[in-house]
């Protein structure tokens, strides 16, 4: 759950309480003694059971009031609280007393469907900065797609919003041969371009789909069909390929931005982003500092790897010089690079790039854990996609070779 700025929502994250006149007790050793004296004698007078159970049974702002129960460790409610999610985000009171009041995954779909058809969009000029930030570009506009390809369905008939979605996906999974990954990213996107919904449309509440048991399950379920299925990657780029591509770009920017990535298996989109002053060169090495962009978005974090040519070495050591300049490759985009790198094999991708770089780092004998320094993946398993799920792995022939020391046939 999320407010925008602009949206005149007070946000409470605990609902304000009542102050109450407690009795501080004296307080003794083992032996007697004295050990604190009481601090306040106001008594605070008892009610009832009968006057406790009114107090309950009340409704104050159309919003009912829960009696506390005893917490009973002996039910699965208990233990599996965390995976399950609390009972009272499902229920319309939970919402209204943190300040905010989202449509729930339970409500009637056609209801919702109209409303979103009559909410006024919102254009990339009305966001502020700040929302930019927080949401890519290619994120924003992958959830208005969604948006829109929902919005022409038909309303469906006395359904729920949750029930309704997962059979829209199911069909769109037959109709439009999803694989299990793609299954998975439209669903995952799906629940981040409702949940933000006061990104996109004006005066209509966000949606919370992981509160729905069966949304979750479902997400769950698009999760392992993904998993059992070997997705297509991009053609893998080799030394030899990006050389050639080097070669025949004209451009000077093109030429070293290609060489960067090779060297520091970074992402295109990251390298195009780089200052001058974040690239340091010397004879021996390179040390590149990544401060914004995807991989960085969560931590910035710094690449040491090999020397560039001398004619990249001129190159950044001239911008660096240069007055009033402070990208490293002005003008240069994504779409640039990747036309250079289709030059050499029209399979190749900007992404290509970086899933080469790995894998010859592996093959000259890089451990996965240091590989993830480069990569920034936060798990090994995401990491071994980029390896071919491990078979290009550096350490898997260390690891036959120690299996064959101990004997294992």
């Amino acid at each position: 759950m999320s407010v925008e700025e602009g949206d005149e929502i007070e946000l409470r994250s605990i609902p304000p309480i009542e102050e109450e006149e407690f009795v501080i007790n004296e307080i003794t050793s083992l032996d007697g003694k004295l050990i604190s004296k009481p601090e306040r004698v106001e008594v605070v007078e008892e009610e009832s059971e009968e006057e406790e159970e009114d107090e309950y049974e009340e409704e104050e702002e159309g919003v009912r009031k829960e009696k506390p129960t005893e917490v009973n460790v002996d039910t699965l409610d208990y233990w599996f609280s965390d995976k399950l999610g609390p009972k009272c985000s499902h229920e319309q009171g939970f919402w209204k007393r943190q300040g905010i009041t989202p449509t729930l995954p339970e409500c009637d779909a056609e209801e919702w469907i109209l409303q979103l058809r009559g909410a006024e969009k919102k254009k990339e000029e009305d966001l502020t900065k700040m929302v930019k930030r927080g949401l890519a570009l290619t994120t924003r506009q992958n959830h208005r797609r969604i948006l829109n390809w929902l919005e022409e369905m038909e309303p469906p008939k006395e359904r729920s919003v949750t029930n309704w979605l997962l059979d829209v996906f199911e069909k769109a999974e037959k109709e439009k041969a999803w694989k299990g990954s793609t299954l998975a990213t439209m669903m995952s996107s799906t629940q981040g371009a409702l949940a933000n919904l006061a990104v996109y449309r004006r005066n209509i509440p966000p949606m919370i789909l992981k509160a729905s048991a069966e949304w979750r399950m479902g997400v769950k379920g698009a999760g392992v069909a993904a998993r059992l299925q070997i997705p297509q990657q991009a053609k893998i780029a080799n030394g030899k390929m990006i050389e050639e591509a080097i070669k025949k770009e004209k451009t000077i920017e093109r030429k070293v931005a290609l060489e960067l990535m090779w060297v520091s298996a970074a992402r295109g989109g990251d390298i195009i982003k780089l200052l001058a002053r974040e690239v340091e060169c010397t004879e021996r090495s390179t040390k590149i500092r990544f401060l914004v962009g995807k991989t960085a978005s969560s931590q910035p974090y710094t690449v040491s790897t090999a020397a560039l040519s001398k004619r990249a070495q001129e190159y950044i050591k001239r911008k660096k010089e240069e007055e009033g300049v402070e990208w490293l490759f002005p003008g240069v985009s994504v779409t640039e690079l990747s036309a250079a790198l289709k030059k050499v094999d029209v399979g190749l991708e900007v992404r290509s790039v970086r899933r080469g770089a790995l894998q010859h780092l592996a093959s000259q004998g890089m451990s996965d854990t240091e590989l993830m320094n480069y990569s920034q993946h936060r798990c090994i398993s995401t990491l071994r996609r980029y390896l071919d799920f491990g078979w290009e792995s550096g350490e898997t022939e260390e690891r036959a070779e120690r299996a064959r020391t101990l004997g294992v046939k």
